[in-house]
């Protein structure tokens, strides 16, 4: 099971749309859960847009702060469709220190939600684990950072969410270096680049910089991908394809996808034992 993290302290880098949109495009041909951790909510609002206000009503109920008081992640999945599945988020998972402290947990707070990967990695076959997390520095960040098996940090070509990218990778580091569960810092994902190439001398110095741990694909900011934020995930032809326009749209993300693929190796999909060209 691979738990992939996009992750930055710094906002604004689409931390969250872009876990959405890679959580879609992974659920072509794997079983994947999004995990919602940001008290924000917006890849719940997302993933949530095109569901029925009756299905909607089970997210009071059915939630990542339930799951934390209940210690019980399975019985908090809602299923977005076939091969993606959700823990909705709720605000009041920024209450996770003092619900710790409730449960007398103290040490160990880090290693909290690594319980849960081991629940579902005896109850469920999820090929991947998206984890979605607030823009700041915290212990319960440091706890989302902790169940990753794979980082990937994002990042904008703007310099004060490049400066963030150091102070983030030595926080994984810190993390690997005292979690006994093994971790790795899958590579940089540049997002949000302008059309017009501003910011285009900080990517030469981030590629200089960083080298190998760039990815290849930079996504660029589309006006199209915002419609996604406000009206969901793009529907698809019967044949489960995207239409034209939206696949035109998604381009970028599907080589990032492969791309992220590709570092992780052969990846087997659950559903049929296929795996990822």
């Amino acid at each position: 099971m691979n738990v992939l993290l996009f992750g930055n302290y710094k906002g604004g880098c689409s931390k969250t749309v872009n876990s959405v949109i890679m959580s879609n495009l992974l659920a072509e041909d794997y079983k994947v859960l999004f995990i919602d951790l940001d008290s924000q909510m917006n890849g719940t609002e997302m993933l949530t847009k095109k569901m029925e206000d009756t299905e909607k009503r089970q997210l009071s109920t059915k939630n990542i702060h339930q799951a934390i008081k209940q210690e019980d992640i399975l019985e908090n999945i809602v299923e977005v469709n076939e091969n993606l599945d959700l823990v909705p988020g709720h605000e009041k998972i920024n209450t996770f220190e003092r619900v710790m402290t409730e449960k007398k947990i103290y040490d160990n707070q880090y290693l909290f939600f690594k319980y849960f990967i081991e629940q579902l990695k005896t109850e469920r076959d999820y090929d991947f684990v998206i984890l979605d997390m607030s823009p700041s520095k915290s212990a319960l960040n440091i706890a989302v950072m902790a169940t990753a098996t794979h980082h990937i940090v994002t990042t904008t070509s703007e310099k004060l969410s490049v400066e963030m990218i150091d102070t983030y990778m030595n926080d994984i580091k810190a993390i690997q270096n005292k979690s006994p569960f093994e971790s790795e810092l899958l590579g940089i994902s540049v997002t949000m680049t302008d059309p017009y190439n501003a910011g285009k001398n900080m990517l030469q110095a981030m590629t200089d910089k960083y080298s190998n741990l760039l990815f290849d694909t930079v996504l660029k900011r589309k006006t199209q991908i915002n419609h996604y934020t406000m009206y969901g995930f793009p529907n698809r032809k019967q044949n489960g394809e995207l239409y034209a326009k939206d696949s035109v749209m998604l381009r970028l993300h599907k080589d990032l996808r492969d791309e992220i693929l590709a570092r992780l190796g052969n990846v087997t999909s659950s559903q049929a034992g296929d795996t990822n060209d």
